[in-house]
This record gives C-alpha cells, sequence and structure tokens, in this order.
C-alpha cells in the first residue's frame, strides 16, 4: 500500500511511484559549510528519519548507503561535522561504537570532560589524585580531602558552641 509522499502525478495524470533518492533529497538543504541538512522529521535525538518501505530510517544512514555503499557489521557513521541534521556522506567516518561515543557529547559517558587534565583548584587527574566515582566520574583527591577536612572543622565548632543536654540513659 502506498502513502500519498510515496507517489506524484505523472505527465498523463495518473498517479506514479516517487523513486526513493527524489524523495529523499528533495527534503535536503546544501548549506555553505558543506553540510547536507535534513529537513523533514527529526527524531527526539535530533537525527533525521527517513521512511524507506514502510520502516523508518535513519536519514544519514539512507544517506551514506545509498551514495557510498553498505556499513559494516560493527561500525557506525560518525558526523565529523558534529551536525546531526547533516546527511552528506563526506561528513561521515565510519569507527566503532566506542569511538563514536568518545567523540560525542554524552554526559553519562564523561567522553566531553576526557580532555580536563585538572580539577578546579588545579590539581592534576593523574593515577596517584583521581578517584573515579559511580559512572565514570572524576574526583580530585586532595580536593576531596581538603573538603572532609572543613567539613570535620565546622562539626568540632557546632559541637563546641552547642549546650550539652544531660542524658538520664
Amino acid at each position: 500500500m502506498w502513502k500519498k509522499r510515496d507517489l506524484k502525478k505523472g505527465p498523463d495524470g495518473r498517479f506514479i511511484e516517487i523513486d526513493p533518492q527524489e524523495r529523499f533529497f528533495s527534503k535536503v538543504n546544501c548549506k555553505p559549510n558543506g553540510c547536507w541538512e535534513w529537513t523533514d522529521y527529526k527524531g527526539k535525538d535530533g537525527y533525521g528519519r527517513f521512511e524507506m518501505n514502510g520502516k523508518p530510517i535513519l536519514a544519514f544512514r539512507f544517506s551514506y548507503e545509498t551514495l557510498v555503499g553498505k556499513i559494516p557489521e560493527g561500525l557506525s557513521p560518525d558526523h565529523l561535522c558534529r551536525n546531526r541534521w547533516c546527511v552528506n556522506p563526506m561528513h561521515l567516518e565510519l569507527v566503532t561504537h566506542g569511538e563514536n561515543i568518545r567523540r560525542g557529547n554524552i554526559k553519562a559517558m564523561g567522553a566531553p570532560r576526557r580532555n580536563i587534565t585538572h580539577c578546579p583548584a588545579g590539581h592534576p587527574y593523574d593515577a596517584v589524585n583521581t578517584l573515579v566515582g559511580t559512572g565514570g566520574k572524576r574526583y580530585c583527591r586532595k580536593c576531596r580531602a581538603q573538603r572532609q577536612r572543613d567539613a570535620r572543622k565546622r562539626n568540632k565548632k557546632e559541637l563546641a558552641t552547642k549546650p550539652v543536654q544531660p542524658s538520664f540513659f
């Protein structure tokens, strides 16, 4: 069953099927920076979606597989231009999923912060001075020790100024 977007009127007035590539490129806007921006539907993640044979696929994957070739198992396209709307296959590089994550902007994985080499106080994030918490977040040992010393001092002062309540037990 054909959807209206898959058909167009032919010269004789009858509906004919639109070539998928023609339909795809009618939704692309070429920018001066070389990006081919997707102008149709985009998912919540910001990537363009294209429907092929009734199944949704990522627009940049369709572009790559149509113009370059099949994407090998275990590799995924990485946007070198960092533009999720871009479907230009020349702006895509096939890398492993792990490498794609490391290059990306996924805060949960700590990827954008890996290039930070020192804590805000200036201490190095090295093997001796770094603690790694749950979720991969890094903590500075020296700053943590200082926070603990400060907390003990505050607690000591609070205990000294509080009146002692008698205990009957």
